[in-house]
């Protein structure tokens, strides 16, 4: 009995073991059966997609999977093999080769973001069938063909078995047929009056009979029936949809025909949260800040020593920094994504090997592009934004990093959307290594904007950005091939020794041209010296002006009287800081000896150009700008957005052309009035003023004197030469107080006018010891610097007992450099010394201040010499094919020329103007007119050789006498100036005259036609100036009554009767001209 019960024991218990082992066969044979269905899905869609390498390895993934299960499973072995083998087969193709290929064309379209996967898969695969010609129905697209048909779906096992198609699903598949096919799909109401309840469902579901589709081709006696069979032939974790769809018919006679399939796919990436990429974005921008932050704080002089106040400091600048590298990362991002997909009109095919031509051009392309493109893009954008401490080598280098890393954004926008992970790693190495990429051209772009002449300085930035450029470069293209850790890491350790020595080079460079630049304190010729404030404090200036503005609400015109070279413009320009600091605005303008081109109102126009942004190096514009140039300064200095209309010369007119100089005035004078600050504005070098510029000063005079708020919180400045010998445009100080005085007297608010400094308010005394302090390539031998200061402080005292010429400055320096130069003065470790005593009487002839510019010229042939002085008389800077032109000489041999002028430091070359050149010193035009001073004098007092000149130059622009009405006005006003003192051209400058005149008149720019007859007070013109008065008079509507234009036509009448009775030799036809120009206008 015992042993028949432990044998039932033993049965049972074999039984339940039994039963145990084959329940886990069959679920590893449903988890195989699925692998294996989810590695045909994966190895379609790499087909599809060029054999794509990252869904192979899904694939393979699965074998691996497969086999941890079942080890000898033969199909996982081989389906491994097979993989491996075509990825050795593709290893060269682009597919292969650049990951996230498929991304440099677009997003690729079978990623869902927003509607349920499945939906787009359905409606990839329907797209390619209805678009698929099926002969049976006469070899048209599917979509076309007139036919009737069903929609089924295949059965499955179970509602809950993800293959299983949805009802929500199944009707969105067939409302898509309805739309976009000519079928008539019938309709599951419809089946039920053929077929019954039941077998319309099963019919529906996938159980196709003979039977059941005869009966409805019967009951709607039609030849053929069509059946679109819709089926999920696989699903990856609820990710990725496989399905199918096709299309066959039926005809009673022939059955089942043919079928046409396709299938359709969608990874479905709704799960992204580009919130978490947000907030990868804004970490990037803290650890870039960071980054920053760390620098300025080993930068710091000894970090081991920090302040409250100091970290505090440094905090500050870390936040201010973040909103900085915010606004660099925008501009890079855009561009990157518009790079990229610009640069994919060109892309090849994934499967095109990554060796051929095409592919290489695309990616040299799209590397160089993304490289470059938005670093010179965002560059020009943010140095607009005056941004603090952007200019900087620390600043440059932040700005790089953030563009390069926002450059390279888009990648990893591609690698979220594909991997659904961002690495930190990745995010990390990436801040470095456009860091340290960044440290090599933000420095070296830093540098090379320093203007230097050590080649072996220039040769260290040209090297640091080429080395910046070729590891950009390397780096771009291998980021491209791949994203990823092991990569990055590598370029890191490969930049990283790079970017260090670089940094150690370039510091120990610095020092070793800081350490030579400070011992060789020898002074170069025409060097700048440092400016000594005994001579002039320049808060002494300031303070003058302030105590003088608080005197009274009146308008404050202050003069300056002193000779040339002691320091009048030197002395200012120290001030105007003091005038900044105190919340002034200064606006600063001189006249020059010889204008630009004669460009009218030069000096207003150099004065406003710092604020209205415009580059006036070549200063020639038309006559025009100046209003709306003043305008903008009104806008920018007030707050105000003030609308600008274009003021060009041209025949397009605008309201605001139409208004008078005055009005003008008087629009910029009221917008001024909101602005707080006060306005200091100098007018230099009146002795050179032109009639044009004087109008326009005192129109801007008369304006701002009748605005009661202005007229307290501006201060005019001007300075005139004092002792005026040699021949001058403009008002000596005399003249000057004269017209200042008149313009006061018609005025009904009276100014105050004072004398701000004269000669005397400059102190020469001890110049040379204060000089020898202050200026290092100044300093002297202690017993040599008595000698000369005591020198020059007898020889000053001499001057002022004799009232003979005030000592000046540059007298003193001028000196100087002459005893250089004889090595009379040579330098030593202890500072100058003579070499021989001097006297009073050893010192040149004061009037002599340019003999270190006369050895330069002695240099050239007399030719060039002649060149030079033709390009003074043309302005301060000139065009060198003019100058070839009115020499008759090859344009190769002038630039030749000219580039030695440019080595010896007489002229500097307008980098962004071809051919075009200026004078780097106004008293090289002075030393030009003293070095030819022996010249033929024509009783005007102007050199014969200079008239010549005048006259080659109007040949050259016989194309504007010729024909003036092709010209702008500006134009022809040049043109004018160069004609009124030479006789040969009378005729000629008579029509442009009448033109010029009529043009303003047409214009309504009555303010302009007072400066155009100003200018022809100032040369033989005896009748013209009353008459253009007249005239003035009868085209002013607003000013003038019509009895007042009626006594000047009383007085033409009477003027015409005596001129009637006078030979006609004797009668200026240009003047007629005029009178019958006054006629019409009334």
């Amino acid at each position: 009995m015992k042993n028949y019960f432990g044998l039932l024991i033993f049965f049972f218990s074999f039984s339940l073991f039994s039963s145990e082992k084959s329940s886990l066969s069959i679920q590893d044979s449903l988890k195989i059966e699925n692998y294996k269905n989810h590695i045909d899905t994966y190895k379609y869609i790499s087909r599809d997609n060029y054999n794509n390498e990252y869904f192979l390895d899904k694939a393979y993934n699965y074998a691996d999977s497969i086999i941890s299960i079942e080890n000898d499973n033969n199909y996982a072995r081989e389906i491994k093999k097979s993989i491996l083998l075509t990825k050795k087969t593709i290893k060269n193709n682009v597919i292969s080769k650049i990951e996230f290929f498929e991304f440099y064309s677009g997003i690729p379209q079978y990623y869902g973001f927003i509607d349920d996967a499945i939906e787009y898969a359905y409606d990839s695969a329907i797209s390619q069938l209805l678009n698929t010609k099926y002969k049976v129905l006469g070899n048209v697209p599917l979509s076309d063909a007139s036919i009737t048909s069903i929609l089924v779906r295949k059965s499955c096992d179970s509602k809950s078995d993800p293959k299983c198609l949805e009802d929500e699903t199944f009707e969105i598949i067939n409302q898509t047929l309805i739309s976009n096919t000519n079928h008539r799909i019938i309709q599951s109401n419809e089946l039920f009056p053929i077929l019954g309840m039941e077998n319309s469902s099963n019919l529906l579901d996938g159980s196709i009979t003979e039977e059941n589709i005869n009966e409805i081709i019967d009951y709607l006696q039609l030849d053929r029936l069509g059946i679109f069979t819709v089926n999920n032939i696989d699903v990856i974790n609820n990710k990725v949809w496989f399905v199918n769809t096709d299309f066959k018919t039926y005809e009673k006679s022939e059955g089942f025909l043919e079928s046409i399939f396709a299938k359709g796919y969608t990874v479905d990436k709704r799960d992204l949260s580009f919130f978490h990429l947000l907030v990868v974005f804004i970490l990037a921008i803290i650890f870039v800040s960071l980054a920053y932050g760390l620098s300025l704080f080993f930068n710091r002089k000894n970090i081991l020593i920090a302040t409250r106040d100091s970290n505090k400091e440094l905090i500050l600048s870390l936040l201010n920094k973040v909103k900085y590298v915010a606004l660099y990362f925008i501009l890079p991002i855009i561009l990157s994504f518009i790079i990229i997909y610009v640069c994919s009109f060109i892309i090849p095919r994934g499967d095109v090997d990554v060796g051929e031509i095409n592919v290489n051009v695309w990616i040299l392309l799209l590397t160089i592009l993304m490289s470059f493109l938005p670093i010179i893009i965002n560059l020009v954008f943010v140095s607009r934004l005056n941004i603090e401490s952007f200019h900087t080598p620390l600043g440059y280098t932040f700005f790089v990093n953030s563009c390069l890393y926002a450059a390279y954004f888009p990648i990893f926008i591609f690698s979220y959307i594909q991997k659904e992970t961002y690495p930190f790693e990745i995010h990390i190495l990436l801040i470095f290594i456009t860091l340290l990429i960044g440290n090599i051209l933000g420095r070296s772009c830093f540098k090379y904007g320093i203007k230097t002449k050590n080649s072996y300085m220039r040769r260290q930035e040209i090297t640091g950005l080429l080395l910046g450029v070729i590891l950009l470069i390397i780096f771009n293209r291998s980021i491209i091939y791949e994203l990823s850790v092991q990569n990055l890491f590598l370029s890191f350790i490969i930049i990283t020794p790079i970017s260090i020595l670089h940094h150690r080079l370039d510091i120990y460079f610095d020092r070793l041209f800081s350490q030579k630049s400070k011992e060789s304190t020898e002074r170069k010729a025409n060097d700048e010296f440092s400016y000594v404030k005994s001579v002039m404090n320049p808060e002494e200036i300031y303070q003058k002006v302030k105590d003088k503005m608080s005197e009274s609400n009146n308008l404050k015109i202050m003069l300056i009287e002193a000779p040339m070279g002691i320091g009048k413009t030197r002395s200012l320009k120290e001030s105007f800081p003091n005038f900044k600091q105190n919340n002034w605005n200064v606006f600063y303008g001189d006249c020059n000896e010889k204008q630009d081109d004669a460009v009218s109102f030069e000096p207003f126009l150099q004065a406003f150009s710092r604020l209205i942004g415009e580059n006036w190096n070549s200063r020639s514009e038309s006559t025009d700008k100046i209003a709306k140039g003043i305008i903008s300064i009104a806008s920018d200095t007030t707050g105000i957005s003030i609308p600008h209309t274009n003021f060009s010369s041209s025949a397009e007119k605008t309201k605001r052309e139409n208004q008078t100089m005055n009005e003008i005035s008087l629009e910029i004078i009221d917008k001024l009035t909101t602005n707080n600050k006060k306005v200091l504005f100098v007018m230099e070098d009146v002795h050179w003023i032109d009639p044009e510029t004087l109008t326009l000063l005192k129109h801007f005079i008369e304006t701002v004197n009748r605005n009661s708020f202005l007229r307290k919180k501006l201060c005019i400045i001007i300075t005139v030469r004092a002792e005026i010998k040699d021949y001058y445009r403009g008002l000596n100080y005399q003249e000057l107080k004269k017209e200042l005085n008149n313009l006061d007297a018609k005025t009904k608010n009276l100014f105050d006018l004072k004398t701000l400094l004269d000669s005397n308010d400059f102190n020469l005394t001890d110049f040379i010891k204060n000089l020898s302090v202050e200026d290092n390539g100044f300093k002297m031998a202690s017993s040599s610097m008595n000698q000369i200061n005591t020198l020059f402080n007898k020889y000053n005292e001499q001057l002022q007992s004799e009232s003979k010429d005030k000592l000046t400055p540059l007298y003193i320096i001028n000196t100087l450099d002459v005893w250089i130069d004889e090595h009379d003065l040579i330098y030593s470790e202890d500072g100058y010394f003579l070499t021989e005593k001097k006297d009073i009487e050893s010192l040149p002839d004061i009037e002599n201040l340019d003999s270190h510019y006369h050895k330069i010229f002695d240099d050239f042939e007399e030719k060039w010499s002649r060149v030079l002085e033709s390009a003074s008389v043309i302005g301060n800077q000139f065009d060198a094919d003019i100058l070839a032109k009115v020499w008759h000489f090859d344009l190769l041999d002038v630039l030749k020329f000219l580039e030695r002028a440019v080595d010896k430091d007489l002229l500097e070359d307008v980098s962004h103007q071809d051919n075009i050149y200026r004078f780097c010193d106004k008293r090289i035009i002075s030393a030009l007119k003293s070095y030819f001073k022996d010249d033929k004098i024509k009783q005007d007092g102007e050199r014969q050789i200079i008239t010549e000149y005048n006259k080659r130059y109007l040949r050259t622009q016989s194309h504007i006498i010729e024909n003036p009405e092709k010209q702008k006005t500006e134009d022809l006003l040049k043109v004018i100036r160069r004609m009124l003192p030479l006789e040969d051209y009378v005729k000629q400058s008579n029509i442009l005259i009448l033109d010029i005149i009529c043009r303003y008149l047409y214009s309504n720019k009555l303010g302009k036609l007072d400066a155009f007859r100003n200018l022809l007070e100032k040369h033989d013109f005896p009748d013209l100036p009353p008459l253009l008065k007249k005239l003035r008079i009868i085209a002013d509507d607003v000013n003038f009554t019509f009895t007042k234009k009626q006594e000047i036509l009383e007085e033409l009448s009477e003027e015409e009767i005596r001129k009637s009775k006078l030979p006609s030799s004797a009668v200026d036809p240009l003047a007629n001209d005029l009178r019958l120009l006054i006629i019409l206008e009334i």
